[in-house]
């Protein structure tokens, strides 16, 4: 595996935590916010490499980083625009994988998974709310460790009753009032996150993991 190195940024955390208190229910997004999303691709794209194109490790390295530069530029036939294949037919089945892949507990080294445990332990109540596949989802959760300091979790997507962010539907579900004082949600996206917070009037703190410098 390529070294990983993310700067948190202690006064970062430090400035989330102190926010977080102030608080009695937290509703997180997941990706780039609990975690960094950049290692769940890193390790997943690397994987398909080796798996359906057959690459060594250093070819897999190359076409793990390209899949994260494309993915940062548009998620639109992501897999169809880093296949080292011109005609390739296993598109559909390499998104399933992509979607079921499971990368392990080493996704708590790139997490705030100590935070939510200490907010847990706080007697806060947790809430993920998150656009994206189920399963994907589901398996990234399972992955960090979080499950039991959690309340509850809603994905949002097409396969759920949950409709996307930044509809706030998901928030009547929760149990949040309108221009309700106790709630936060924090997120890394101002316009998704913050509007989903704003359908309610509720406050809204933007939170991004760092992103990762692969070496």
């Amino acid at each position: 595996m390529a070294n990983i190195t993310i700067d948190t940024g202690q006064i970062q955390l430090e400035a989330l935590t102190d926010v977080l208190i102030k608080y009695e229910k937290l509703i997180f997004d997941l990706d780039d916010t609990v975690f960094s999303e950049d290692i769940f691709d890193y390790l997943s794209f690397k994987s398909i490499a080796s798996k359906f194109y057959l690459m060594g490790d250093i070819d897999a390295d190359i076409y793990a980083r390209k899949g994260i530069m494309q993915k940062r530029k548009s998620r639109e036939n992501l897999f169809d625009q880093i296949s080292p294949n011109v005609n390739n037919d296993n598109i559909s089945t390499i998104v399933e994988y992509y979607q079921n892949f499971k990368c392990g507990s080493v996704l708590q080294d790139y997490s705030i998974r100590n935070i939510l445990k200490e907010m847990h332990l706080m007697g806060k109540q947790i809430f993920i709310v998150t656009n994206g596949h189920p399963i994907r989802q589901m398996n990234k959760i399972k992955d960090l460790g979080i499950d039991n300091y959690l309340s509850d979790t809603y994905i949002c997507h097409p396969l759920t009753d949950n409709q996307l962010k930044p509809s706030g539907k998901v928030l009547d579900k929760i149990g949040i009032n309108q221009g309700s004082k106790d709630c936060l949600v924090i997120g890394d996206n101002a316009k998704i996150d913050g509007e989903f917070a704003k359908s309610r009037s509720i406050d809204f703190y933007l939170f991004k993991f760092p992103k990762s410098n692969i070496q």
